[in-house]
């Protein structure tokens, strides 16, 4: 599994900036594909407004509504496959129930 150092700075009302958060965030294995790993580092589902604090903003879904954004990263290796004896109707709703919308 990997994980990443997430950082990420906001601004105080005189609009000096600061270190709102710094921590690890861990990907999420996409199921039916061995080393496919999915990690969503930030997102908001509203146009952000400055100054801010830098705190995690709103976002549910995968696919962010207008005016929103995401991002993620996708970790595909290049050799490998899905097992041949996955069952594609239990990969396609175990990656529905971790990723809705996806």
């Amino acid at each position: 599994m990997s994980t990443i150092r997430r950082v990420v700075t906001g601004h105080r009302t005189d609009g000096r900036s600061i270190v709102a958060s710094d921590k690890e965030v861990s990907g999420t294995a996409l199921p039916g594909r061995p080393g496919a790993v999915l990690t969503t580092l930030w997102g908001a589902d509203d146009t952000l407004t400055y100054p801010d604090a830098g705190g995690e903003p709103r976002h549910h879904e995968w696919f962010p509504p207008i005016g929103g954004f995401r991002f993620i990263e996708f970790v595909l290796p290049p050799d490998r496959t899905a097992p041949p004896d996955a069952d594609p109707q239990a990969t396609a709703a175990a990656i529905e129930r971790l990723f809705p919308s996806l």
